[in-house]
């Protein structure tokens, strides 16, 4: 009866190999639009051979295993870090854009125009009245535009400090959850499939607010580090970021080891976080840092001019403009309280003999609009160029946003064409099991029919 036997066993071994098969392929269809399931499959294997005669057991389903590349999925965060930055750097830039380029007529540069033309229309006639009032117009409305330029660029770096916040609480709770994951995995052992789908998803929703590098380890727990190598989950213990204000109150992304506490904030790449903080502390700034340099500049240079020539009133030494070099310039210039108001304290002569009829200086502001400013470039196209590279940078940034949106999407349907879920695929293994199933059941009915005619011949 021994070998009737053994080819009972045989034929039960393919009857669970197969209810097997076709119980991980009810998963996988069931879980076809689950967000981060990894299709599995079963590996089936010959089972041991019975030992008494050596003879072949069958088929048994060795283990249930998640179809992953690595590699591949490692390519999909790091083009979903970038998506995300270009994304929120694109976005923050073109808000800003929004109010810092000029419109027809109105806005910093026209302002300037004017102001040059009211110079122009001085030297016709420095003794006029009206002309007087006009560059002292153009000048208080200059002032204004580059005070509400500098005003608006300085107020949106600050508004921005709510979204670091915020990113900074999402990448934090991530981090918590992973840690979680790893002790369930380090304490569950095994291959607990659910838990790797749900760490390869809370990895690929971190990759999104800030890049990172994952290091796999031996009991299948992962360890996580921003790209420039700060460490922000090991096993189970996760580092948790936190915001602190600078001197000029904007939010500096901190993180504390070993070593002691440290601004990351100029060393985060990628994600999210990493696309705010490029367009605050590199895109933003430099808008900022270009107005100021133009306002001292130009200021400089009117205000020397100014300074040397006279009033009607046989004065000079005036500036023309009061302001601060350096952080904030265009911000906080005025109009000098020593001209505003006084018509008559405009210095249009280079000589108090000639009065009031003497042009000369009034012809040398009037010349500012051909006189390098900077270098080659005068002052309209040095300002003209600060404004028209911050728009160039923000068509840039648009343009890598959408770029890099292809480029995920690219990689994404590689990864999902070996890792997801194929409604054809697992209908041909279901019938496939199916079959398998229904085989191994007609050997054990044919061994049971042997059976029951030998128990009828010992009767």
């Amino acid at each position: 009866m021994g070998g009737i036997l053994d080819i009972l066993h045989l034929g039960s071994n393919g009857i669970g190999a197969a209810r097997r098969g076709m119980h991980v392929t009810g998963e996988n269809i069931t879980n076809v639009n689950t967000p981060g399931y990894h299709r599995r499959e079963v590996l089936m294997e010959p089972a041991p051979p019975i030992q008494r005669n050596m003879l072949g057991a069958g088929v048994r389903a060795a283990h249930v295993q998640r179809v992953v590349d690595r590699s591949l999925d490692g390519r999909v965060r790091d083009a979903n870090s970038q998506q995300n930055f270009d994304a929120a750097n694109s976005s923050i830039l073109s808000r800003t854009d929004a109010y810092f380029q000029d419109f027809e007529n109105v806005g910093v540069l026209p302002s300037l125009d004017q102001l040059l033309n009211s110079f122009d229309m001085l030297a016709t006639a420095p003794h006029q009245t009206s002309y007087r009032q006009e560059v002292l117009h153009s000048a208080t409305e200059l002032v204004n535009q580059l005070n509400l330029k500098g005003f608006e660029l300085r107020t949106t770096q600050e508004s921005l400090n709510g979204e670091i916040s915020s990113e900074v609480g999402k990448i934090n709770d991530l981090l918590v959850s992973l840690s979680d994951v790893n002790n369930k995995i380090e304490t569950q052992g095994g291959v607990p499939n659910n838990l790797f789908d749900r760490q390869s998803q809370l990895l690929d929703e971190l990759s999104g607010h800030v890049g990172i590098k994952v290091f796999e380890q031996a009991n299948g727990t992962v360890e996580v580090h921003t790209s420039s190598g700060f460490a922000l989950l090991i096993g189970d213990t996760a580092k948790q970021l936190n915001v602190v204000p600078d001197l000029n109150g904007h939010f500096q992304v901190m993180g504390t080891d070993g070593g002691g506490t440290h601004n990351l904030s100029t060393q985060i790449s990628g994600g999210s976080l990493g696309g705010v903080l490029q367009a605050r502390n590199v895109d933003i700034q430099d808008a900022i840092d270009r107005l100021d340099t133009f306002t001292v500049d130009f200021a400089t240079t009117v205000n020397g001019i100014h300074s040397a020539g006279y009033g009607l009133d046989g004065v000079t030494g005036r500036n023309f403009f009061d302001f601060t070099a350096g952080a904030g310039a265009a911000e906080g210039i005025n109009v000098s309280a020593d001209i505003l108001g006084n018509p008559g304290a405009v210095a249009a002569a280079s000589s108090n003999v000639l009065l009031p009829g003497d042009n000369t200086n009034a012809l040398q502001l009037s010349d500012l609009r051909n006189t390098a400013l900077v270098g080659t470039e005068t002052a309209v196209e040095n300002l003209r160029n600060v404004l028209s590279d911050f728009g160039a940078r923000v068509y840039e940034s648009a343009q890598k946003a959408v770029g890099s949106a292809s480029a995920h999407t690219s990689i994404a349907e590689v990864q999902q064409s070996i890792s997801g879920v194929s409604m054809d695929e697992e209908m041909v293994n279901l019938l496939s099991f199916q079959q398998q199933f229904s085989a191994a059941a007609q050997v054990v009915r044919a061994v049971d029919e042997i059976l029951s005619e030998v128990i009828a011949l010992k009767r």
